[in-house]
């Protein structure tokens, strides 16, 4: 009995799943038949005119699509754009407008509200962005409605001969991102990817000119709002201000959170021309923090030489620890290491005390100062000078301008002094001098000597950049010693 069943029931079976295969072979066929007749027969003029009414409506803004739009279905939703216009809302100005634009979209996410694209490119796009007198933005409308951080998960972005400009209408001023391309991996919150940028930055005013790129690891948090570059490397070359030929390299981390930069170990180095002069630096820091009203530097380390027809100077800066808050910087401990070489003179120094910065003003100004220096040249004593200082020093960096109030020993005399320098590359002096014992016959000078001979030929002085007085307590030339003598020097 069970064998006739058997026999009976396997030839149904066999011709249930037969048949099921053929219905189901029939309505495969039948969607991509559909599907294939959607791609043929698809023209998005047919919808073209109510996207444009649902941007009209949400944003107030026209949206004109100038070329043709070509869609796919299959395996994703391809949408390929050419020339698009977006306004300004309620105008017909144009606000951003696309050369070209390419994107693979997933369907049944983008059903959820999720954006899943294989790839984003856009090339020559045109972004807008006017700050107008009372101070608001032409982009705040598109934020009005924010409601959250988007969720995405894009697998590739590129961006080619893009531009972002920008108008200040209440400073008048204008700024504009040019010649932008960007590449990236994975774009999906919480995923390192790697990240390619390229820019071109000028103002209308043509004051810098500098051109950019950027490479490292991008990783961004959107509900935090934390953004991580690790192994970075940022370049840029060009012009800015009095600078020129600025060639600049920057390495390390960076994070900005919730509004916050901050730099993990990283190294800064750049050159260019300040006038006649060649200026090289080197910046390392262990970590620097930037943004709200406070900003903190940990071990930072500053070395700057500027290198001219008139000679070289180097200047190594140490500070254990900055701060700068609402416009000023303050550096309770900083350590100073000055090598000077400048037309016929050369000057050795080291100093440390409190650094303070006035960045709106351009002032330094070096407090509870503490400084130790050897002095040479061939106006100067034949053995040089040495001495020990301490004081206070001022600098205008626009101005170009220093000043310095100074007690101390030079040599085996007792000296306080009120010195300024007026300009870098060939400084201008001024002083005001006291000297309570000057033994000029212990100095051989090292040019031309008067009737004093191995003294100190102070007639000399007048051959030196500057204008001052000198009062000394007792001066011994020659054998012979002045009392309370008072010496005017001028070029």
């Amino acid at each position: 009995m069970g064998r006739c069943l058997t026999r009976l029931t396997r030839p149904l079976a066999m011709k249930a799943l037969k048949y099921a295969l053929l219905v189901t072979g029939a309505l495969a066929l039948a969607a991509a038949a559909f599907v294939a007749y959607l791609v043929i027969t698809f023209d998005a003029r047919d919808y073209e005119p109510r996207i444009a009414e649902m941007v009209k409506a949400k944003t107030g803004r026209t949206l004109q699509v100038k070329g043709e739009t070509r869609l796919s279905f299959w395996p994703d939703l391809g949408v390929r754009l050419g020339p698009v216009i977006l306004t300004e809302r309620d105008s017909n100005e144009a606000f951003a407008d696309v050369e070209d634009a390419r994107f693979t979209v997933k369907l049944r996410p983008l059903l959820a509200k999720e954006l899943v694209a294989d790839e984003l490119m856009l090339r020559g796009a045109h972004v807008r962005i006017t700050r107008f007198a009372d101070g608001h933005l032409n982009i705040d409308d598109l934020f009005e409605n924010d409601s959250g951080p988007l969720e995405f998960d894009i697998g590739r972005v590129a961006i080619e001969r893009s531009t972002v400009s920008y108008r200040d209408l209440g400073a008048g001023t204008s700024h504009e991102l040019a010649d932008i391309h960007l590449t990236t991996g994975r774009l999906f919150n919480g995923t390192p990817t790697p990240v390619k940028l390229s820019t071109r930055a000028t103002d209308g005013a043509r004051t810098y000119d500098v051109r950019s790129s950027i490479e490292g690891r991008l990783t961004f948090d959107l509900g935090r709002r934390r953004y991580t570059l690790d192994e970075a490397t940022i370049e840029l070359k060009g012009r800015t201000g009095p600078v020129a030929d600025l060639a600049a390299v920057f390495k390390g981390g960076l994070v900005m959170d919730d509004g916050e930069l901050r730099a993990r170990p990283l190294s800064i180095t750049a050159g260019g021309s300040f006038g006649s002069e060649k200026l090289d630096a080197r910046v390392d820091a262990a970590a620097l923090s930037l943004g709200g009203a406070q900003s903190i530097g940990e071990t930072v380390t500053a070395k700057i030489t500027s290198n001219g027809a008139h000679g070289t100077s180097t200047v190594v800066m140490t500070l254990p620890r900055t701060e700068w808050r609402d416009g000023a910087f303050t550096a309770d401990a900083v350590a100073l290491e000055a090598d000077l070489r400048r037309a016929a003179y050369t000057i050795r120094a080291t100093a440390h005390g409190a650094l303070k910065a006035d960045t709106a003003a351009g002032v330094l100004t070096l407090a509870q100062l503490e400084s130790t220096f050897t002095g040479s040249g061939s106006r100067l004593p034949k053995q040089g000078v040495k001495g020990t200082l301490a004081g206070n020093v001022s600098v205008e960096l626009a101005a170009q301008r220093v000043h310095a109030t100074l007690d101390g020993r030079v040599s085996d005399s007792n000296v306080k002094a009120t010195l300024a320098a007026v300009g870098f590359a060939t400084p201008v002096f001024t002083f005001a001098a006291e000297i309570d014992a000057l033994d000029t016959d212990r100095y051989a000078g090292s040019g031309k000597s008067s009737s004093n001979a191995g003294g100190l030929d102070l007639a000399s002085l007048s051959t030196l950049p500057a204008t001052g007085t000198l009062r000394i307590g007792a001066l011994k030339t020659a054998g012979v010693t002045a009392r309370n003598v008072r010496l005017v020097v001028t070029p």
